[in-house]
């Protein structure tokens, strides 16, 4: 009797990708490239007997390789670094998928899942500078004759890493120490509020809004839209308008959650001791 093959049919690893599905609904790079692609990698990773460390393992050499070719003079390198990142971030999506579908999920693999992670999206943008550096002729600074000091490319690639990191160590201490009492508080006025408060008219504008720029914000601090508006900004030669933007844009981001969670921080510090 021929042994049956008990591996996960691409239906049963789809379905086990179901509780992600309305994050990553908003994400089209995710849901309609890198993740149909990984369901197809996953069906074959299980096949061969890789594990979800293993898969890690590989995504975190595929990750280190890409940034350095990133920073290679010749430009064909630079091109294959980019190609080379996009397959790190398929990867990154295959590790999960093996462990959802296989049931081997633990915490050393969301620890060293996140930690490739992070240590790859933080260098990336110091290799940006690099390549900035190394090849003026990608910008349109260059293009429009406007020189200055090249070695600020660097500088920038690096202070772009930086506050980065800050906005996710930021939303870190926000999500660890303030917003799981911050909404049990939020609760509690609510339903103080009553009946009142379901009689009161419904601006569906704001919701709209706020909803639009969530939306925004969470493609644009996705990795695979800076991989994609890479290659935009490699093929126009802007990838210093690339680089900018994004420092302007963390930056941005940074300041505003810093007064958003500090309010909200000193609002309940304030309940806190009315209560008293």
């Amino acid at each position: 009797m021929k042994n049956q093959d008990t591996s996960p049919t691409l239906i049963q690893i789809y379905e086990s990708h179901s509780w992600k599905r309305d994050y990553e609904r908003f994400l089209p790079l995710s849901r309609y490239i890198y993740r149909p692609i990984g369901f197809l990698v996953t069906w074959m990773a299980v096949r061969l007997g890789i594990t979800t460390e293993m898969a890690s393992y590989f995504s975190a050499v595929l990750g280190v390789t890409g940034l350095l070719l990133l920073s290679c003079k010749d430009l064909s390198f630079i091109v294959s670094g980019i190609v080379v990142l996009h397959l790190f971030n398929l990867f990154d999506c295959v590790d999960g998928s093996i462990a959802r579908v296989m049931k081997t999920e633990n915490p050393y693999g969301k620890f060293l899942d996140s930690i490739i992670g992070d240590v790859i999206n933080f260098f990336f943008f110091a290799f940006i500078g690099i390549m900035i550096y190394r090849h003026p002729s990608l910008t349109l600074t260059h293009f429009m004759f406007i020189t200055f000091d090249k070695t600020c490319w660097v500088f920038l690639g690096g202070a772009t890493a930086m506050v980065y990191i800050l906005l996710h160590h930021l939303e870190g201490i926000y999500a660890s120490q303030i917003s799981m009492q911050w909404e049990i508080r939020k609760n509690v006025a609510l339903s103080e509020l009553g009946d009142s408060l379901r009689e009161m008219p419904v601006s569906r504008g704001g919701e709209g809004l706020s909803h639009m720029m969530r939306l925004i914000d969470r493609n644009f601090r996705a990795r695979e839209t800076h991989y994609f508006f890479l290659v935009v900004a490699l093929c126009a030669k802007m990838v210093d308008i690339f680089l900018v933007f994004f420092l302007i844009y963390f930056l941005f981001h940074f300041f505003l959650s810093l007064i958003l969670f500090g309010r909200r921080a000193l609002i309940m510090k304030i309940r806190i001791i009315r209560n008293i």
